[in-house]
């Protein structure tokens, strides 16, 4: 008799404004191994506009997959950013199958009848009164237009998953004791997220991110975009070069942080993921002007990586970008 448990494996996609990540994850004994993964630089955004350039995402991610062959075909989908609208909802503690009804009534009234939005939600807590409801909308057409991308693709989409459910399954239960403020810092957008002892409470996007900062070094230093790019990745410059746009993010989350603590409680702890989370001087200047401990989160206690295959300065430069992902995979298996 045999008492080895079969491996699962998980293929997950996050089709961001400026790289394409996909990562392949197996699952045994309740750990996580990264099998492989992908991160493609995009030339050109492939999101924009609230759409998707179907023709076009569809050769790159047909060539990747024929170049990566991952060993799973079946995926899941992460969604976030300004695509994702959240809400959260105080509701009449009712049953359970009442719930979905009246969730669905309370999003009517609201005004978000310009766009077709898919609705999910967790419950957050209940009383014996009052029931807490934390209610995510993604934007429909870009979800169904992503779908057929991938199915075009040959590949079969299994679970959609949105940013703000996911978000605590990157916590660690030391961390989940503190207030956080988890900041994904991408391209185009910073999307702030404040969890409550675990639990989500607080969720912001504004628009500056790493095109900005490439924008301002190629302005300030007469280059072109590619050399500014170089430059700004390589950390070679003066801080004053960016100073404009690092304000301008820095009172956006001063301005998100403090709103939130008007409730009389505080933020313990930022962490940084996202591409741009590595620029230069961001760490430490939040820090000084916030006086909150400002860390990276650079990924989950349950993952393995091959020591072989990936150097510890490897993973420290590209787990920014797959934060998300090993979140998904970590709910996916239950594993916090």
């Amino acid at each position: 008799m045999s008492f080895c448990t079969r491996a699962k494996k998980s293929l997950l996609l996050d089709l961001g404004s400026d790289r394409l990540k996909i990562l392949e994850i197996i699952e045994e004994n309740k750990i996580l191994q990264v099998k492989d993964f992908l991160i493609k630089k995009l030339q050109q955004p492939l999101l924009k506009n609230g759409g998707l350039d179907f023709n076009k995402s569809l050769r790159l991610l047909k060539f990747l997959l024929d170049r990566k062959r991952f060993s799973v075909k079946n995926i899941d989908l992460i969604v976030s950013g300004s695509n994702v609208i959240t809400k959260i909802l105080t509701l009449p503690t009712v049953k359970t199958e009442e719930l979905k009804e009246l969730i669905f009534w309370e999003i009517k009234c609201l005004d978000f009848s310009k766009v077709d939005w898919v609705i999910d939600y967790e419950v957050l807590s209940v009383s014996e009164d009052q029931t807490r409801v934390l209610v995510v909308l993604s934007h429909k057409k870009l979800l169904v237009e992503q779908i057929n991308l991938l199915e075009r693709a040959g590949i079969k989409v299994n679970n959609v998953k949105v940013a703000p459910l996911i978000m605590n399954n990157l916590l660690s239960p030391e961390l989940k004791r503190d207030n956080l403020a988890i900041i994904d810092i991408g391209a185009q957008e910073c999307e702030l997220s404040i969890l409550n002892k675990g639990q989500f409470d607080f969720r912001r996007v504004f628009y500056v991110g790493g095109e900005d900062f490439t924008s301002e070094i190629k302005k300030r230093l007469e280059l072109t975009t590619r050399e500014a790019e170089k430059i700004k990745q390589s950390g070679d410059f003066d801080l004053a070069v960016i100073a404009k746009t690092l304000e301008k993010l820095i009172k956006k989350i001063s301005f998100s942080i403090h709103y939130w603590e008007q409730r009389g409680e505080s933020v313990d702890q930022i962490l940084l993921t996202g591409g741009t989370s590595k620029l230069k001087g961001l760490q430490q200047i939040l820090a000084q002007r916030l006086g909150i401990k400002v860390d990276f989160l650079l990924g989950l206690s349950q993952v393995e990586f091959s020591s072989t295959d990936y150097s510890l300065h490897f993973l420290k430069t590209k787990l920014p970008y797959l934060s998300l992902l090993l979140a998904a995979a970590s709910q996916e298996y239950n594993l916090n």
